[in-house]
């Protein structure tokens, strides 16, 4: 596997995040208000135009394409005489690898799996898309989203190093339905582990 190649499905990965990661964009929200007699109630909705069965393809889109990582660097790292067992150390060292993985073949070839690499047999309960706000580690750092009563409009008030974007994400469970974690978070500690065996064979999203 020539590295043109294996940069292309590295580039795929990333194509895939971006589509699971938006930039808020508060003019696309629109609170919906509910009927309730002798109070005010607003939904607000960060879906979009999106479809339940197309933010669940965005979030399995992600899901394969780091699953499908393991194999592809395993080929590249023989054929570029390249240590091999690097990538296993990697994947059995990283339960987030081992969950995607698990959640990837589960999609495939149905559930309950009929071998778990985490030990969990994972599922996803539900996919959303949601807004996720961060604000950075320096104390003068903060976010707030609220709603305008008068006008029924958004808005988001922050201060210094913050994050603010709609992302698609959802509840990873057992097989117990005990929560294991947040799918975007457990998706972005997967590709972390990849990355850093990405840096130390030289090879790069860029």
């Amino acid at each position: 596997m020539p590295n043109e190649e294996i940069i292309g499905r590295i580039h795929r990965i990333y194509s895939a995040l971006g589509e699971v990661e938006t930039k808020l964009d508060l003019a696309l929200i629109k609170p919906k208000p509910i009927g309730i007699p002798g109070k005010i109630g607003i939904v607000i909705d960060f879906q979009g135009e999106y479809t339940d069965a197309q933010i669940t393809n965005i979030a399995y889109n992600l899901i394969h394409n780091i699953a499908n990582l393991r194999d592809n660097l395993k080929r590249w790292a023989k054929n570029n005489k390249r240590d091999v067992t690097l990538v296993d150390s990697t994947f059995n060292n990283s339960m987030p690898l081992k969950i995607i993985q698990d959640l990837s073949n589960a999609d495939k070839h149905g559930y309950p799996p009929g071998k778990s690499n985490s030990g969990k047999s994972p599922k996803i309960s539900e996919i959303m898309s949601v807004l996720h706000m961060r604000a950075g580690a320096e104390s003068n750092s903060s976010v707030t989203f609220g709603l305008n009563l008068q006008t029924q409009q958004p808005f988001v008030s922050q201060r210094g190093d913050v994050s603010t974007k709609i992302i698609i994400t959802g509840v990873v469970t057992d097989n117990n339905d005990k929560v294991i974690g947040d799918l975007y978070q457990i998706q972005n500690d997967a590709l972390k582990s990849w990355e850093l065996l990405l840096n130390e064979f030289g090879l790069t999203n860029g």
